[in-house]
């Protein structure tokens, strides 16, 4: 198998996951990587509970377990962890009793053992937690090391035992035996050919070193010739390094091979603690068959297959140290090749720089990053290949010095440098505003937004963006003119400066925020957002938790692509726990369509991703089996194997990933348009409104809920942003009607029950209500025989936001209208009523929009469109029927109507 074939199927991949995130505000800050670009003033804590030190998780293989919580007191060490015994920690651990430690003096690893997996690759045997040794809470940020081989095929363990357990002070020594077996997600996009294949990885840990030697030794039951190589899962919070290409992995499969890829912390964690990886080949190097993203980078050894009835080893270290120099000192050591050392001592130009912490980078003659530092004030060292390089000194909201500074570094004497930081300005903030329970804070969770100019356009776009938990804090920005503008959200209003900021300057910024909208009763949610936990998502989990405060959401899922999200111990560690919780969700992601499920119980039996199977099994031999699950059997499955009370249908009309796309709904035929088995009614929910696109709701989402109506069945459609990045929760959101205004008063059940009565707003902007005498979002009125009724809406936005029309549907038809020149100015845009007359049993919905329009400056990308989920009306107080569907000609017209708003 050629390596574009390789290439071909990653790449349907990468296309099925990174389209979910296609309504993500695209806007990239102007001065740092958006993965970074959060407020280092938020409680950003970096405990994850997956990743405590104690373990507590049953093993899956207990009477292998030690019994006691004592590790053996040596430095070498293999050792199956038992309960409570002590792992290694960190964001990203997941170590799980049954799992293998391998210690030395400096480093530490975790072997996960056979049986559920915790990465995406859906088998155990591989390294899921690694970090230097050190005292306290670890710092692991490796999600998977596994074997990738043949065609893009994992290992699959049968057995991971201990073969030496270190006691001889020689060696520490884990054996995993078993096959190649694909990989679903694959397999399912592209099936490949299956070559069984027998496989023994071994892990090796000498004494008093930073790396864990990896030996696989492969034998192909037929002649089929196999590729080797491994699939490295990068944690989301590293950044990728490859010396001599520099950052990230895009373009590097055209660049050729290289000797070693390495990672490191995107920051400095708690008390100084970081971390950094190596990856390397014994011998030879290493080419990369796909860089569309760093998701898995396919690590390939150049040249280097095993022939078909052969058997081949490989070798290859997985190196940690706690910098990247350290990486390339043993780097060199292994390859026995020359290495030197820069000593770079930093100064700064202004003192309240003292204590921060830079990235200092060397530039080879190709004007590649080659190697990189976390520095400090004082004397750092950089260790490189002896050559010519130029250094450059910066950081998120620092002006970089220009890179001319050059210095040649030997391997006979240390290289000395100096290099001087500039300052920058800072600004200091304090945020407060109204309670949602109507007393005033001196202190509430916001997002600052940064404009380049002073009086920015609206619609300009954002070049740096802060989300603060706490309400105060200090950022750092290059000197310049912005407009800043502090927000929290579609329910309040806005505070705004423009600025002029000197280098050394620090502008105090005092906020207010009003709530200007009454909301009372109803709680603001994100039905479908993603965190680091999908492997197309960059947010750490405690960021994303700030954020969705600071936007103002309050009752909400997280839902990150097949795997549960259990975030709410979250709300705590950050300090929000007053106005928000979170609830376990999942987005199971098909490539033919995406659906969310919430509330879920989360299964310590079953894989952590991939839970609901939508892929088929494998036989013994790690080929895949014919049998793939379809829809609405995935449906049935969420409910009945991870208990989700809520289904929502995700982005209906994508057109890579929509269900009504894909399944080629009609909704002028109804539901006799699916093919037989394509479709049932087991769900609860469909967006209307995904991220960005109301254009899409009002061409195609619209005309198929408004179908499912005509037809009874009565779905809550709501508004989601699917934001994957930092830039864009909550920007279309969802109001739930459930009584309270408090979010920890909300439970479950409340909440799972307004969603399913369709007390449900999908809102990219304005507040609406509306009620027929007391039916209000939701319910149904008994008109009483009397056809005629009163429709009273009141329509309300705070003065930032933009509005255009309201237009008022009742069986799919628009039947009133109100324009601009008929609202208000002020947060009360509209509140009236409307004379309607029906002579059927009907439903009611109200649109409230300016879709050419952005609700600018807090979301310049975001048009502007609430859907009111509908009330409904009983003509004779029998018992509410469905209208029925309008003949062809009806629909159509009603349909384009509809459409024609989105001009």
């Amino acid at each position: 198998m050629k390596k574009t074939a390789y290439l071909l199927a990653l790449l349907l991949f990468v296309l099925f996951m990174f389209a979910c995130s296609s309504g993500d505000d695209d806007e990239v800050p102007a001065d740092g990587d958006s993965d970074d670009d959060v407020s280092e003033s938020e409680n950003n804590g970096e405990n994850d509970t997956d990743g405590d030190a104690e373990l507590s998780e049953e093993s899956e293989n207990g009477e292998n377990a030690e019994d006691t919580e004592q590790l053996p007191e040596r430095d070498l060490l293999a050792v199956k962890l038992g309960e409570g015994q002590p792992a290694i920690g960190g964001p990203d651990a997941a170590a799980r009793a049954g799992d293998f430690l391998l210690k030395n003096s400096k480093v530490r690893f975790i072997i996960q053992d056979e049986g559920p997996s915790r990465s995406w690759v859906p088998y155990g045997g591989s390294i899921i937690d690694a970090d230097v040794l050190r005292e306290g809470e670890g710092y692991d940020m490796i999600d998977e090391i596994s074997p990738i081989t043949g065609f893009i095929k994992a290992f699959r363990p049968e057995k991971v035992e201990i073969i030496d357990d270190g006691e001889s002070g020689e060696k520490a020594h884990v054996r995993a035996t078993g096959v190649l077996a694909g990989i679903p997600i694959v397999d399912f996009a592209l099936p490949l050919a299956c070559v069984p294949s027998a496989v023994v990885l071994d892990y090796v840990l000498y004494p008093d070193v930073n790396y864990v030697e990896i030996t696989t030794t492969i034998t192909p039951e037929d002649r089929s010739d196999i590729d080797l190589g491994d699939g490295i899962v990068w944690s989301n919070r590293v950044r990728i390094l490859t010396p001599g290409f520099g950052w990230g992995v895009n373009g590097l499969a055209a660049h050729g091979a290289f000797d070693v890829q390495m990672a490191v912390s995107n920051k400095v964690g708690p008390d100084g603690r970081d971390i950094a990886y190596g990856f390397m080949p014994k011998e030879g190097q290493l080419t990369i068959a796909t860089d569309l993203a760093d998701i898995l980078p396919y690590m390939g050894f150049s040249d280097d297959r095993v022939k078909g009835g052969n058997s081949r080893s490989y070798t290859r270290y997985f190196i940690v140290a706690d910098s990247i120099s350290g990486i390339q000192q043993t780097c060199a050591q292994l390859r026995q090749t020359a290495i030197g050392t820069l000593n770079v001592t930093v100064s700064v130009a202004d003192e309240q720089d003292a204590e921060e912490i830079f990235e200092l980078e060397a530039v080879d003659s190709n004007g590649k990053v080659a190697g990189f530092a976390h520095a400090r004030v004082g004397v750092n060292e950089l260790k490189l290949p002896p050559g010519d390089y130029t250094l450059r000194i910066g950081q998120l909201g620092r002006p970089w010095t220009d890179g001319t500074l050059s210095v040649s570094v030997n391997a006979d004497a240390a290289t000395e440098a100096d290099i001087e930081v500039p300052a920058t300005g800072r600004i200091t903030y304090t945020v407060g505003g109204d309670h949602f329970d109507g007393t005033v804070k001196e202190r509430i969770p916001a997002r600052i937004s940064v404009q380049a100019g002073q009086n920015a356009a609206a619609e300009s776009g954002i070049i740096r963006r802060e989300f603060t938990a706490s309400g105060e804090g200090v950022f750092l920005l290059e000197p310049g003119e912005y407009t800043i503008t502090v927000s929290r959200g579609y329910e309040y209003e806005i505070c705004q400066e423009s600025i002029s900021l000197a280098a050394g300057a620090n502008f105090e910024l005092d906020c207010f925020l009003e709530r200007s909208v009454d909301s009372s009763g109803w709680v603001a949610g994100d039905l479908h957002i993603h965190t680091e936990r999908s492997i197309d998502a960059v947010v750490p989990v405690q960021d994303r938790v700030t954020q969705l405060a600071a936007v103002g959401l309050e009752r909400m899922p997280i839902t990150d692509h097949d795997v549960i999200s259990v975030l709410d111990p979250y709300v705590d560690e950050v300090g929000v726990r007053e106005y928000i919780s979170l609830i376990a969700g999942d987005e199971v992601s098909p490539i033919a369509a995406h659906s969310n499920g919430f509330p879920i119980t989360p299964r310590p039996d079953r894989d952590t991703y991939f839970g609901v199977q939508w892929f088929g099994d494998y036989d013994s031999t790690g080929c895949a089996l014919e049998n793939n699950p379809q829809y609405p059997a995935i449906w049935q499955q969420m409910r009945e194997i991870y208990e989700s009370r809520i289904i929502q249908i995700n982005h209906p009309r994508s057109n890579s990933q929509g269900f009504f796309n894909t399944f080629s709904y009609d909704p002028i035929v109804g539901v006799d348009s699916f093919e037989a088995g394509d479709f049932d009614f087991n769900w609860d929910a469909m967006e209307l409104i995904n991220a960005n696109d109301v254009g899409d709701a009002l061409n195609y989402s619209l005309a198929d809920w408004f179908s499912f109506f005509n037809q009874g069945a009565h779905k809550a459609g709501t508004a989601v942003s699917d934001c994957h990045n930092d830039s864009c929760p909550g920007d279309a959101r969802s109001f739930i009607r459930t009584g309270e205004d408090d979010p920890s008063l909300v439970t479950e059940d409340m909440f799972v029950d307004a969603i399913k009565n369709l007390r449900v707003q999908a809102a990219s902007g304005p507040f609406v209500t509306m009620n027929v005498g007391e039916a209000e979002i939701g319910d149904t009125a008994d008109l009483g025989g009397d056809g005629s009724f009163k429709l009273h809406v009141k329509v309300q936005a705070p003065t930032w936001m933009p509005l255009d029309w309201i237009r008022v549907v009742v069986n799919g038809d628009i039947v009133a209208a109100v324009d601009a020149d008929q609202l208000q100015s002020g947060v009360v845009r509209y509140d009236s009523s409307f004379d309607l007359t029906v002579d059927k049993d009907s439903w009611i919905v109200v649109l409230a929009g300016a879709p050419q329009k952005r609700l600018a400056p807090v979301s310049p990308s975001q048009p502007v469109l609430t859907i009111a989920n509908p009330i409904f009306v009983d003509l004779e107080g029998d018992g509410y029927e469905a209208p029925g569907l309008p003949d062809a000609d009806h629909a159509a017209a009603a349909f384009a109507a509809l459409a024609a708003l989105s001009q």
